[in-house]
């Protein structure tokens, strides 16, 4: 344990103020852990940070979750990711099999999504006004928050 002092000689100068706001900001610091996405490779469990998520692909037996640092072979089934990545607002499924985090995209084409790295996912034509329509709201709702 830590411990962080706050000094100063002469009466008046905001020691105890200083001292309970930090301790409230560091209180609210350590509570607001950021978001994770636990899962299985092998026989251990890791955690990846959703920030980090680029993409989530359902193959055989397994799920291929490819992030900023690399890619993951999940050993469960595509609906457990599903559920914990689709529960986050910047995550959409835009196709079968196929989840991406908005934060991540480069493009919403005609056809397909283009994220940051490169890849160019499928986009299901039939709910392709939709799923726009989503990104975009999406876009500009965390336009907005930034702003503020």
């Amino acid at each position: 344990m830590r411990t962080i002092a706050i000094i100063n000689l002469k009466g008046g100068t905001a020691k105890t103020t200083t001292t309970v706001n930090l301790a409230a900001e560091l209180r609210r610091a350590l509570r607001c852990k950021e978001p994770e996405l636990e899962i299985r490779i092998a026989r251990q469990s890791i955690q990846l940070p959703l920030r980090k998520v680029l993409y989530a692909i359902a193959r055989n037996h397994y799920v291929l979750i490819t992030t900023e640092d690399g890619e993951y072979r999940a050993m469960c089934s595509f609906a457990q990711i599903e559920e914990k990545l689709t529960a986050r607002e910047n995550f959409m499924s835009c196709n079968r099999g196929v989840i991406i985090n908005m934060d991540k995209v480069l493009r919403f084409g005609e056809d397909c999504i283009e994220i940051l790295d490169g890849t160019r996912l499928p986009v299901r034509q039939k709910d392709k006004c939709t799923l726009l329509a989503h990104f975009t709201q999406y876009q500009f709702r965390h336009m907005r928050q930034e702003l503020h």
